[in-house]
């Protein structure tokens, strides 16, 4: 037997023992059919299909957690510093207060060709993440 003809006689003995199973059920189950639905094989691939997505999920969400952990680790490896994506110099570290917080005070430095007026009142941004990698 050559093993290119071994898929299709596969699936059509597949497809034949699941139609025969189907009739059985169906037999079986007589008036009772309504209480399962339309048809207790599609219920089955259903239950199935829904087995399948629920492991690709918690697959993810581990992936997830386990990128989030790292990503942690390494933060907290490089000694916490701000996760600002601009420049910026720290004014007040609230690490080194004689009561510490987890808090710290800083500037942003301009980009280049950006001018900042001093006589104009600064502004502040509070960042909520409070020292948390992204």
């Amino acid at each position: 037997m050559e093993p290119a003809s071994v898929a299709p006689r596969l699936q059509q003995r597949i497809g034949a023992a699941q139609a025969r199973c189907l009739e059985r059920v169906r037999a079986a189950l007589g008036g009772a059919r309504g209480a399962l639905g339309p048809d207790p094989w599609s219920a089955w691939q259903a239950s199935a299909r829904y087995a399948v997505d629920l492991a690709q999920r918690a697959i993810l969400s581990w992936d997830t957690l386990r990128r989030r952990g790292n990503d942690f680790v390494a933060h907290e490896r490089a000694g916490l510093p701000p996760v600002l994506h601009f420049d910026h110099e720290t004014v007040a570290d609230g690490r080194a207060f004689e009561r510490p917080v987890n808090y710290a005070l800083l500037r942003i430095l301009p980009p280049r060709g950006v001018e900042v007026d001093p006589r104009r009142r600064p502004f502040v941004v509070i960042d909520p993440r409070a020292g948390r990698p992204r």
